[in-house]
């Protein structure tokens, strides 16, 4: 017999929650990739800016990150400062902070006797309403994106025929098909939706397009142990496009996009060899440097390649610095990525 309490108690309230973050993950692919984001709201690590006239609290915003938005929850201002800019100041400081953890946007509430024309003020939308909440009231929410500039990079080709489209939510799934038909045991896609989702110009994936036809996909992204060096992500193109130099042309492309980010002196490729692989013979031709990567990968029948080509005069090798790559790739053919 199904019964229906008035019931407080702590404890029952965190199995609802936690039965419903699991229900949640199982049907929200993003939530899935981002279990870390998916936290209790009393565990939210809130991001506030305050507002001083000396050692004076003068006004504040109030927020936090979760579901990758900035939820802004109080906005206030002492009525003596208003109209000096202090709120627009707040606002700014809330979006570059935003920007910089590469948020897809913020958001907020508000009344209609608050702030609407402010936020409008500021860019800020209102995508819906609540009559009546409270009583007599309206309940405004607005938003303002930043998704737009996160597609703003661009990747050019000396080959006209050739363009280049950044991997986004909306086409990740070609990129993946690519990916998947190539490495048909370790697919990566959770490599697609972090990009699509946080992509900065040092972590970026693209589609290749031959004549508006997807027929390959190139990257690149960094390691924490080197700030010097920037890596080549997944690449390939597809077999009934090799052998029309299309593949060197996408690798220099790639090499050139990197030299351009003006902030690196080293452009390196990982791989593995085997006899005949088509990639292994392009880096031989592109790159500057060929070194084995022992210190995980010790075969020497199917050796790990590190591959370097240098926007300097300065050469310097990978020198076996550890990568984790076992740790990766076993997560991968586990399909635990």
């Amino acid at each position: 017999m199904i019964t229906i309490k008035n019931d407080n108690d702590i404890e029952m309230k965190n199995i609802i929650h936690t039965n419903l973050r699991k229900s949640n993950r199982e049907k929200c692919q993003w939530l899935k990739n981002n279990s870390h984001a998916d936290i209790k709201i009393s565990d939210i690590k809130n991001s506030n800016f305050l507002a001083f006239d000396n050692d004076r609290l003068i006004g504040g915003a109030i927020g936090f990150v979760q579901y990758n938005w900035y939820f802004l929850d109080l906005l206030y201002v002492d009525e003596k400062y208003r109209g000096q800019n202090v709120g627009t100041n707040l606002i700014k400081q809330i979006e570059a902070f935003a920007e910089k953890e590469n948020l897809t946007g913020v958001r907020m509430e508000t009344w209609d006797f608050q702030a609407r024309g402010f936020y409008e003020k500021n860019g800020y939308t209102v995508f819906a309403e609540i009559k009546d909440c409270p009583p007599g009231t309206i309940e405004y929410f607005l938003k303002k994106e930043f998704y737009k500039k996160r597609l703003e990079f661009k990747m050019v080709s000396q080959n006209k025929k050739l363009k280049y489209i950044q991997v986004t939510n909306e086409n990740l799934e070609i990129a993946y098909n690519i990916q998947k038909r190539q490495w048909k045991s370790e697919p990566d896609k959770q490599n697609f939706l972090n990009k699509a989702s946080n992509a900065k110009e040092d972590n970026i994936s693209f589609i290749v397009y031959y004549k508006n036809t997807p027929i390959g996909i190139t990257g690149v992204y960094t390691e924490d142990i080197d700030k010097d060096s920037i890596w080549l992500d997944w690449f390939c193109v597809e077999p009934e496009y090799r052998k029309k130099g299309l593949g060197e042309q996408i690798l220099r492309d790639t090499i050139e996009y990197a030299k351009g980010l003006e902030r690196f002196l080293y452009f390196r490729v990982e791989t593995t060899y085997w006899e005949g692989r088509p990639a292994v013979s392009l880096y031989d031709k592109v790159m500057n440097i060929k070194e084995e990567y022992t210190v995980e990968n010790e075969k020497t029948d199917n050796p790990t390649l590190i591959y370097t080509y240098n926007f300097t005069d300065k050469a310097e090798n990978w020198n076996n610095r550890y990568l984790g790559l076992n740790e990766y790739y076993t997560k991968l053919k586990n399909n635990k990525i």
